[in-house]
């Protein structure tokens, strides 16, 4: 079994980064659900574009 309530100060801070606690979960969920977005539309974007050259040639 892991315990991981030893480091609990640096746990709970690094946590707060990726897995919000739930008093601030609407907030960063739709911050991260934001920057999820552009990054998913960033990565199709390139992926069509790549697809589109690579098809042409």
């Amino acid at each position: 079994e892991i315990v991981s309530n030893q480091n609990n100060s640096f746990d709970s801070s690094v946590d707060r980064d990726f897995l919000p606690s739930d008093g601030q979960f609407d907030t960063t969920s739709t911050e991260n659900n934001l920057i999820w977005l552009i990054v998913g539309g960033i990565v199709v974007a390139i992926i069509a574009v790549t697809a589109i050259k690579f098809v042409k040639k």
